[in-house]
């Protein structure tokens, strides 16, 4: 009966140590949530809920919150020092969301300043909201994107006008807005270098955007001139 009474009364006790020891902040009045995690091995990880350690002293792959008004957000170590990652939810790294060039050149016989989009014969790469029969591309959502567009030029006559230029369209295809990347006037007949530009667009869903030209709305002195858009010509678009 002794043996069984110490018995119990040994597990009692350590019942109460593991209760009391076991939980983060239990019997604690001001408990400091901490979690370090290390393996022998060399394989470790280490997160705090707010720290006043340097990133040397946290270690290399260690992570933190800064809640101060001026670096709030969360951080990791590089050993050296704290780098932050992406401040908010609404902030996003940018990404390549269509992107093709020309095989072939591409000839345009024009005397009138007419809306030119060119073909684009090899997409390198598309989100699924390029259209390669309309060569245009939707736009999925409200946001701010980045375009970029170049190619080989050669005229047929010496007295020309070209602008390279970003059409952007209501969802219906038809209300057309001309923003021109790169303009040349009077251009080399034994032209053909390469000539283009980048811009940023606020755009809502669903609108439609295509990349050409627009060539002797003036210029041209009213003769119909060849403007050659040679293979290697390009764009990008870049949702921000």
């Amino acid at each position: 009966m002794k043996n069984r009474f110490i018995l119990f009364l040994s597990v009692l006790v350590s019942g109460a140590f593991f209760g009391q020891t076991g939980q983060v902040g239990i019997n604690t009045a001001t408990p400091r949530v901490h979690l370090d995690a290390r393996a022998t091995t060399g394989n470790s990880a280490i997160a705090f809920g707010n720290t006043n350690q340097t990133a040397p002293a946290a270690g290399a792959g260690a992570m933190k919150y800064d809640n101060s008004v001026n670096n709030n957000g969360i951080y990791y170590s590089d050993g050296v020092v704290w780098q932050q990652f992406l401040t908010s939810g609404t902030t996003s790294l940018p990404k390549v969301v269509a992107a093709g060039r020309k095989t072939v050149d591409e000839i345009i016989s024009t005397n009138t300043g007419d809306t030119h989009p060119w073909l684009f014969q090899n997409v390198i790469l598309n989100d699924g909201n390029w259209n390669s029969t309309t060569n245009s591309y939707t736009v999925p959502q409200d946001g701010l994107y980045q375009m970029s567009m170049g190619a080989p030029l050669r005229p047929s006559q010496v007295n020309n006008l070209s602008e390279f230029t970003i059409f952007v369209y209501d969802s219906t295809g038809t209300n057309e807005v001309r923003n021109f990347v790169f303009r040349g006037i009077d251009y080399s007949v034994g032209g053909a270098a390469f000539r283009g530009g980048t811009l940023t667009f606020e755009l809502k869903k669903d609108q439609i955007v295509k990349f050409g030209s627009v060539h002797c709305y003036i210029g041209c002195l009213g003769n119909t001139v060849n403007f050659t858009i040679g293979a290697g010509a390009l764009f990008t678009i870049v949702q921000l």
